[in-house]
């Protein structure tokens, strides 16, 4: 949520590639040096390496690029909500389209994210108040 509001911002100003390869950089300064620490998890096969190349450029770059051209005709408060209910549509999609068991703790948990929405949608506005 604090992402989405700082790159509300941002997004009228720089392009989504810009802002993408912007937060793709932080993010890979933040986490390669504790990843080389621990070293890597994975079996570095053609299969494992094509697979992380395919969430690393279609369900991150790309993702984030169509998100960040949203935020430029989105309100901030909305596109913050959407980002919130992220997860609960997670657990959906993972329900639906994958047969994942809804479990007690997703489906807590996805119940308790959309009360969250719910009494933030309702709540008086912060702006609105004497």
């Amino acid at each position: 949520a604090g992402s989405t509001l700082i790159s509300r911002g941002l997004s009228g100003r720089l392009s989504p590639q810009a802002l993408t390869a912007g937060t793709t950089l932080s993010g890979l300064v933040l986490l390669l040096p504790p990843a080389l620490m621990i070293g890597a998890a994975v079996p570095l096969t053609a299969p494992v390496l094509g697979g992380l190349v395919y969430l690393g450029l279609v369900t991150t770059v790309i993702a984030y690029m169509l998100f960040y051209l949203g935020l430029r005709t989105t309100p901030g408060g909305v596109a913050m909500v959407l980002t919130l209910l992220e997860p609960a549509t997670a657990v959906v999609l993972a329900a639906v389209l994958l047969a994942e068991p809804i479990t007690l703790s997703s489906g807590s948990g996805a119940l308790l994210v959309l009360t969250a929405v719910a009494v933030l949608s309702l709540a008086p506005s912060v702006s609105s108040a004497p």
